[in-house]
């Protein structure tokens, strides 16, 4: 009898791991895990990880989703290598590259195998690859916000441009120069190939005795080799660039620099980069990803992590529809890749559209994704949102065109500035609280931080009312404190002491009460 007993739990236990085996489905992702762009690389896969964990978690009895990285080195070659590998694999799809210069040479081996790649590059080139989607915003639109950011917020009329002569740095150029040249900026362009030629412009930048503001138009890796040339040049005009410098590992790189012993953020203090979100300004289900992911890893998501998981979801999405028809688990490869582009094709609008937390995920007819950016600003080695934002306006008003509120980008582009302003509230003292009248009393600090001059048409925060104060006092006219803040924000706080009452409607309890009908 036991022997038959252990003789049924042996083959039960291999039944299992046999079940487990059949329905656990890998996904390839080509990111940089070694090499000059790991970091990137690396934040990345946790977002996307942590995706197929949740939806794994989720599923009791659908395919496990695993990830199977294949590391691209940061170097053309590897990706290419990494490409084949997968071409050859017969997977439908793959995830990646994070990279333009490298979704670029992937992405004709993807296509000749007719593999879909979705690819958070950024370059406008990627998606002239027929099979490539790109999960991101594009660098053409990055240049035009940019060159707008400098000349409509800052203000600035003369630039130094430092680009790299690649993939990223062109197409950054080519939405840049046109949007100065219809600005009025004043630009002087520099182009390096090499780390060598990138710092040597550093320095003709830094000797320049007009001290223009400054713009990078390259990746994170020469940055940070270029912004300790500028510091230690005398360089403090704004410096601003690209989605590669709109992320806090531009300043982790720096941890090694003479300038960042003694104070992090040195190096990198006041700098604005561009980013699809930034978690300060974010909306709901951004910050509730951003403490799931805290939870899980220990740190907050850079916009990277971030953009791994909306890929993530978009594979999952990928799996469950475009590969979910009867009979295509047994179908050949070839059928199987047409049936991914083929649902990857069909999200073409809005309504179409897979949830994402950097926004809906579809794509136009060039394969990209339309999606708005923010303009980060780094402080003590971390970003926050810059005071003042650009944002996209689909249907400009006639009036508010006239008005200046809304303004042509340059290319037909049009948008409007928005402030972002920081509240909080100190409580001194709750001295009475009533709730038979449902009244209480409070003793309480109020303050705003925010830009002063938003442009046309912008309303004034300080327009502050509380409608269910019944007595005691608030004049927005008369803060306890009103200061300049070095970043050139205005602070101002108030004291409010009064009593308050809340009337209590049916629809207070609409969740709780079914009386309320």
């Amino acid at each position: 009898m036991l022997i038959r007993l252990i003789t049924i739990i042996a083959l039960v236990s291999m039944s299992i791991r046999f079940s487990w085996a059949v329905d656990t489905r890998e996904i390839p992702a080509v990111l940089c895990m070694s090499g000059d762009e790991q970091p990137f690389g690396q934040s990345t896969f946790e977002g996307m990880q942590m995706a197929f964990d949740e939806a794994n978690a989720r599923s009791s009895n659908g395919p496990r989703l695993t990830i199977k990285v294949y590391d691209e080195k940061s170097t053309v070659e590897a990706a290419k290598q990494a490409a084949r590998q997968i071409v050859d694999s017969g997977a439908p799809f793959v995830i990646g590259s994070v990279f333009s210069y490298l979704s670029l040479v992937e992405g004709p081996v993807f296509a000749q195998g007719n593999v879909a790649a979705l690819a958070d590059a950024t370059s406008d080139l990627i998606t002239r690859n027929p099979t490539t989607f790109r999960v991101l915003f594009k660098n053409s639109d990055e240049g035009e916000l940019l060159a707008n950011y400098a000349a409509r917020v800052l203000h600035l009329s003369r630039l130094a441009v430092i680009s790299s002569d690649d993939a990223y740095g062109n197409t950054l150029r080519s939405g840049f120069e046109p949007a100065a040249d219809h600005l009025g900026l004043t630009a002087t362009y520099t182009t390096f190939k090499t780390d060598e030629e990138a710092v040597q412009a550093a320095r003709s930048v830094a000797a320049d005795p007009t001290r223009p503001a400054v713009v990078l138009l390259m990746l994170d890796g020469p940055a940070s080799r270029v912004l300790p040339i500028l510091h230690r040049g005398g360089v403090t005009t704004p410096i601003l660039g690209g989605d590669s410098l709109g992320d806090e590992n531009l300043s982790a790189r720096m941890a090694g620099q003479p300038e960042e012993k003694g104070r992090r953020g040195t190096l990198t203090d006041g700098l604005y980069g561009l980013t699809p979100i930034v978690l300060d300004s974010a909306n709901a289900d951004a910050v509730d990803f951003a403490a799931r992911f805290h939870a899980r890893y220990g740190h907050e998501p850079t916009w990277n992590a971030t953009a791994g998981y909306d890929l993530g979801l978009l594979a999952i999405a990928v799996e469950q529809n475009g590969l979910s028809g009867d009979g295509l688990s047994g179908d050949s490869p070839e059928q199987r890749r047409a049936a991914v582009l083929a649902y990857l094709q069909s999200l073409k609008n809005p309504s179409a559209a897979i949830a994402g937390v950097l926004g809906p995920i579809w794509f136009d007819k060039d394969h990209g994704r339309l999606q708005g950016m923010r303009m980060a600003r780094f402080d003590a080695g971390h970003l926050a949102s810059a005071p003042l934002q650009i944002l996209p306006v689909s249907s400009p008003d006639a009036s508010e065109v006239a008005s200046g509120a809304v303004f042509d980008m340059g290319s037909g582009h049009y948008a409007r500035i928005q402030r972002v302003v920081y509240t909080g509230i100190y409580v001194n003292e709750i001295p009475r609280i009533d709730l038979a009248q449902s009244s209480f009393g409070a003793d309480f600090y109020l303050w705003l931080r925010y830009a002063a001059n938003a442009g046309p048409g912008a309303s004034d925060p300080t327009d502050l009312i509380f409608p269910n104060m019944v007595s005691g006092g608030f004049d927005p006219s008369h803060p306890a404190e009103e200061r300049a803040m070095p970043d050139g924000t205005t602070y101002r706080l108030w004291r409010v002491r009064a009593h308050f009452e809340m009337t209590m409607t049916c629809d207070c309890f609409r969740l709780t009460n079914s009386a309320c009908g």
